[in-house]
């Protein structure tokens, strides 16, 4: 039982509760005070729960956490080609510039992969002009020039398709008006805004994996830190993803068989180690200023789960430090539990189902939840169209839409090969058959 008295909630029961943790003040930081780990150099940052460093012993450090996730994997080949994700954001800004630094070292310190970029125009559902667009455009191409890397340009209309350039004019390319207008007719019949963004979110791994198999990468490195994991575990979960919250948030995303595995190399760095990164590199520091724009996609929205989601972390973790940490913890321990099912699902004679669009395993078979929803959907049904409320009718059309149309050959086909979270994307489009494979 629990020892906690009703009066123990009174005026003082504030003592029994969660904390907010005290603030570092400003003065906390002598500007003589010396670094403890390297005994050399003056104290430039002190990050919550760990020593105060110097420059030098900072970047050695955050650098160190980047390598390290790469090597106790032991899944990147020596010498591989690589696809670095670039998507105008301070987190790939550093991703790319630990990258390049790594593969600019002595011999013997090398990262030996071979770096290359991809960015992802998703500009056309933002509503903005060509100008606007250009010029984003061009502050992209010119922060991507800083690091040398080969630079591949994909627009989220092209289904996969490249070009190979260091700069771009959008009102010269045609070919890319079309597809567009078409993209966007389509993107706006999604009923709202959170499976706008999710279908997003998809599509883009989606791209990913396309560019890469085009340029013959095996590995797609993008740059989720662990704000961004821990806020897509809750959003998974949300949005029932729930079985697949294993891949959305683990260092290796293999759902697609055969095709480049999606690296998360930065799950381990947070956001206030990203903007310190930022801050002390005077070179990147530069060629950031006054781009905070890229940081805001226009089809994000207040409105919607992962938005929601994500202020409930943010605010968390401004007075609790430990908030990101504890989420992405415990989404550890569910990654390894859910592995541990697909193996032993994978050594039964039943071949594995897959979603046709974000390539999870279906959900759909044996989940009470989903018949349930689906039961209510026919119910609604059935009483917008003023119809006879047939309970053994309902519980059939609930059953076979559950089940993917087993026992209804005009259930749409394409429904019938997508997991729950992705029924409720396309399930107000017309033409979704374009977007799966």
């Amino acid at each position: 039982m629990c020892s906690i008295g009703e009066d123990d909630f009174g005026d003082e029961g504030g003592v029994h509760t969660m904390q907010a943790d005290p603030k570092l003040p400003a003065s906390a930081i002598v500007s003589d005070e010396i670094c403890k780990k390297c005994n050399e150099q003056t104290v430039a940052v002190k990050l919550n729960l760990k020593d105060a460093q110097c420059e030098s012993c900072f970047f050695q450090y955050v650098r160190h956490k980047l390598r390290a996730a790469m090597g106790s994997s032991k899944l990147i080949e020596r010498g591989s080609k690589v696809l670095l994700v670039f998507d105008g954001t301070f987190e790939a800004c550093v991703l790319l510039d630990m990258i390049h630094y790594a593969v600019s070292q002595e011999q013997f310190k090398r990262l030996t992969i071979q770096p290359h970029v991809v960015y992802v125009d998703d500009t056309c559902i933002s509503r903005r002009s060509i100008d606007e667009r250009q010029a984003k455009l061009d502050e992209t191409f010119r922060i991507l020039q800083h690091f040398g890397i080969e630079t591949y340009y994909a627009s989220i209309a092209s289904e996969g398709a490249t070009i190979k350039a260091q700069s771009l004019q959008l009102n010269q390319q045609e070919q890319l008006a079309a597809p567009e207008e078409k993209f966007v007719k389509k993107f706006n019949a999604i009923g709202n805004q959170t499976a706008k963004e999710d279908f997003i979110n998809v599509l883009k791994m989606n791209i990913y994996r396309a560019v890469a198999a085009q340029i013959d990468c095996k590995y797609v490195f993008v740059p989720s830190i662990g704000h961004e994991v821990a806020t897509n575990l809750l959003v998974n979960v949300a949005l029932g993803r729930g079985k697949s919250v294993a891949n959305d948030i683990s260092f290796c995303d293999n759902r697609s068989n055969g095709a480049a595995k999606i690296i998360r190399p930065m799950r381990n760095i947070s956001s206030l180690e990203v903007e310190t990164y930022i801050r002390l590199d005077e070179s990147l520091n530069r060629l950031t200023q006054n781009t905070s724009y890229l940081n805001v996609p226009g089809q994000k929205s207040v409105n919607s789960i992962q938005s929601l989601t994500k202020q409930f972390i943010d605010n968390l973790q401004e007075n609790f430090a430990s908030t990101v940490s504890t989420v992405f913890r415990t989404g550890d321990k569910i990654s390894a539990a859910a592995a541990t099912t697909q193996t032993s699902e994978l050594d039964g004679d039943k071949p594995k189902q897959t979603c046709k669009f974000c390539h999870s395993d279906l959900d759909y078979e044996h989940s009470s939840t989903l018949f349930a929803i689906e039961y209510s959907r026919c119910v609604s049904a059935c009483a917008d169209q003023n119809e006879v409320n047939d309970v053994d009718l309902m519980l059939k059309k609930a059953e076979d839409q559950v089940l993917g149309g087993k026992h209804d050959d005009n259930t749409d086909n394409l429904i019938k090969s997508l997991c729950h979270g992705c029924r409720n994307i396309f399930r107000d489009l017309n033409e979704p058959n374009s977007y799966v494979q």
